[in-house]
């Protein structure tokens, strides 16, 4: 908090007072990574394992079963990192298990925040406060932090509506007030399980949300978020970094690792399929210690994709 407070001395340009993350921001990226996983996942996991075990036994679920997700369970990567990680072996389900509906107005809720770039005027004001100004010329026109997470958001539902092959249940009009939004989210899933007679269950992170689902007669499970990151990491593994370093450094647009090594969530000149590929910008100074073993490494990457590209 002081060294965002001291950032934003003397800055007045709205946009960057915004934009400038705050503690939630880096909770939510340990959360969305799994390194920090939801307090009750473990519950959650058991009762999604209780109701695929129910989906085999057309007597105890004679109906099509289908699961639904608020806004929010898109931004925090829960199906494609919590449910579609088959190595870690956590999950007693996969997403694969499950047949899914999404919201058209959980869609437009994330396109809709995917708005806010850096302008020129934002960049020189910047320029008072940042210590690195020479990275500032990497952020011309790159996404602000509210539309770097939507575009991860929008990942998730690609790989749902994708992958996954969810149905999409049609909401009505888009409401700014993020209350009615969500009351008419609610409906639309209601009326989606209703018109075809689907039994269904709501994924959210949010308790009111959870209320609503409640008055609307649909049964939801909540995701606990926890309030810190703890000193210590019970689970890890090296893709659960990967995850990490690619929310932080789309959260907070560059992150730096030790001394002499930069990764950057924006840059000059990246493109769609970049954020599709979840692609980063690696800076590395030629004095740094991994340099050569990277380059190494790129190279090996780079051979291999010619030659998986010559035989597809």
């Amino acid at each position: 908090t002081d060294h965002r407070n001291e950032f934003l001395n003397g800055i007045n340009d709205k946009f960057l007072i915004h934009d400038v993350p705050v503690y939630l921001d880096i909770l939510n990226c340990f959360v969305s990574s799994k390194i920090v996983p939801f307090v009750n996942i473990d519950e959650v996991y058991a009762q999604l394992k209780r109701i695929h075990d129910d989906m085999q036994n057309p007597h105890r679920r004679p109906k099509p079963m289908y699961i639904a997700l608020d806004t929010n369970v898109a931004y925090l990567r829960f199906f494609s990192r919590y449910l579609g990680d088959t190595v870690s072996g956590l999950s007693p389900v996969k997403a694969t298990d499950f047949r899914y509906v999404v919201s058209s107005l959980v869609q437009q809720e994330v396109d809709a925040r995917i708005q806010d770039k850096y302008h020129p005027h934002v960049i020189e004001e910047m320029k008072q406060s940042f210590r690195h100004e020479w990275l500032l010329s990497e952020f011309h026109n790159a996404s602000g932090r509210s539309t770097g997470r939507a575009k991860s958001a929008e990942n998730e539902l690609t790989y749902l509506m994708q992958d996954l092959k969810a149905l999409r249940a049609i909401g009505g009009e888009f409401s700014e007030d993020k209350e009615k939004r969500d009351i008419m989210i609610v409906k639309s899933y209601r009326e989606f399980s209703r018109e075809d007679d689907y039994d269904l269950m709501l994924i959210t992170a949010d308790q009111d949300m959870a209320y609503h689902a409640r008055n609307a007669e649909i049964p939801s499970e909540i995701l606990i978020l926890p309030h810190e990151v703890p000193y210590r990491i019970e689970r890890l593994t090296q893709w659960h970094m990967v995850d990490l370093l690619y929310d932080l450094a789309i959260t907070l647009g560059a992150i730096t690792l030790g001394s002499g090594v930069i990764i950057l969530g924006e840059w000059k000149g990246k493109v769609e399929s970049d954020w599709d590929s979840e692609n980063l910008k690696l800076l590395i100074n030629k004095s740094s210690g991994i340099y050569e073993e990277m380059e190494r490494d790129m190279n090996i990457i780079r051979g291999i994709e010619r030659i998986d590209g010559l035989s597809s």
